[in-house]
């Protein structure tokens, strides 16, 4: 599904539908299988975004009316194959359950209907807004253990998961942290994560803290002259990857599958509130490390997760998709910048922006005295949308715990110098 990024979704429809036919007529059982579930994905999560028109589809309906008139002795796994291929395609002929599937039928996760798309479609909730009202009914909750969806009859806490195993989950530390004048966490925390620990409300502010002192430090000449002369910049890079390395370390370093369990079910509750706050640099760098294959390696762990927190999962991973040049997080951080509130947008769309308008060709020949007035028009319209958003009235006013910050920047710093060089 890469190839949405690059061709018009006929040139795709053509092609799916060449590839179909080619592996009915060479007999090749593994391509006519990839393809199949290639086309049952576009035409399930992409359809009122490609298929808008009957061009696009009509490749795919000559593909299958081909392959029956060539009186091929099709096996009983092959017409089904068929059958449900047009099936797709004359989305009409499907079940109001099976439409509901698509995930991708919104614009946004606010939960108004001012920011809701004018191209959806009359009656169905968008799958933005459904997030927007999980993020609200998490942000309304002060801990982990008190986060209960109403409708779900699920608390943040996994009845499968067995707290009677953890000693450290009686409430001695994760609901009562009448912290002492003390600066060493680490001997409070023990052998545990602090994301354990630590509520998720408390997280979240503290990383929109820490991700605030970090944007605001970059000033919009370095941004203009990177990747020269950007040592602000190259700090931003380095603290986003030590976060993410962290976030994985924490994960990787807990004793029991319990705990991996328990840590991924927090950080993925932190990525709702902090989402809720508009820090996406702090939501990337966690869906990064959820996403690590050493994290996605945990099965054990993931098991231990409820039905609730796997479809909060599933619906983070669409919003901070790549695909479409991460149309998703763009539309919100665009929708936030005309809000005026506080928000941490996401540095790397900036930085690959300018990196790609950098490397446009100029319109005009080398040795010419002309300017490419359109590249330094582009250049500036980033680094403006940049600077709206470090505006003084775009601050966090959240209660710091200093002992709790500084510990966050030490543990950071920590993941760095463990790393092999």
């Amino acid at each position: 599904m890469a190839f949405r990024s690059f061709v018009a979704p006929v040139d795709l429809a053509e092609m799916l539908s060449f590839r179909l036919m080619h592996s009915y007529d060479k007999k090749e059982e593994n391509v006519k299988l990839r393809t199949f579930v290639t086309l049952r994905q576009w035409l399930c999560h992409y359809y009122e975004i490609d298929f808008g028109e009957d061009y696009v589809k009509q490749p795919i309906l000559d593909a299958i009316e081909k392959i029956r008139g060539r009186r091929l002795e099709l096996t009983l796994a092959d017409q089904q194959i068929l059958n449900k291929l047009k099936k797709y395609v004359n989305r009409e002929e499907l079940a109001p359950e099976e439409l509901s599937r698509d995930p991708l039928r919104g614009t946004y996760l606010a939960g108004n209907s001012s920011m809701s798309s004018s191209s959806e479609s009359t009656g169905s909730v968008s799958w933005f807004k459904k997030l927007g009202r999980r993020i609200r009914k998490v942000i309304k909750g002060d801990n982990i253990e008190e986060e209960v969806v109403a409708g779900d009859e699920s608390s943040a806490v996994s009845p499968s998961i067995d707290t009677g195993q953890l000693s450290w989950f009686d409430g001695s530390i994760s609901l009562g942290y009448q912290w002492t004048k003390c600066d060493d966490l680490a001997t409070k925390y023990g052998k545990h994560s602090c994301l354990a620990v630590e509520y998720t409300g408390i997280m979240a502010e503290h990383l929109c803290l820490i991700e605030s002192k970090w944007f605001h430090s970059v000033s919009w000449t370095e941004l203009l002259s990177y990747p020269h002369r950007a040592q602000s910049i190259d700090s931003c890079i380095e603290h986003f990857n030590q976060m993410c390395q962290w976030m994985i370390s924490e994960i990787l370093r807990a004793p029991s599958h319990n705990e991996q369990a328990v840590i991924i079910q927090k950080l993925i509750r932190i990525t709702l509130k902090c989402l809720g706050y508009s820090n996406f640099n702090s939501v990337m760098q966690i869906m990064l490390a959820l996403q690590n294959p050493s994290v996605e390696g945990l099965h054990q762990a993931w098991k231990r997760l409820n039905e609730y927190e796997r479809s909060l999962y599933e619906d983070l991973v669409v919003f901070v998709s790549p695909l479409r040049n991460f149309r998703n997080i763009r539309k919100a951080m665009e929708l936030q910048e005309v809000a005026c509130t506080p928000c941490i947008p996401f540095t790397g769309l900036y930085l690959s922006d300018l990196s790609s308008n950098r490397e446009r060709p100029g319109n005009c020949d080398i040795g010419c005295d002309l300017v490419p007035w359109f590249r330094h028009q582009t250049a500036a319209r980033i680094i403006k949308q940049f600077k709206a958003f470090q505006s003084a009235d775009r601050l966090f006013s959240f209660t710091l715990r200093p002992e709790l910050y500084r510990y966050l920047l030490s543990c950071c710093q920590q993941t760095q110098e463990d790393q092999p060089p």
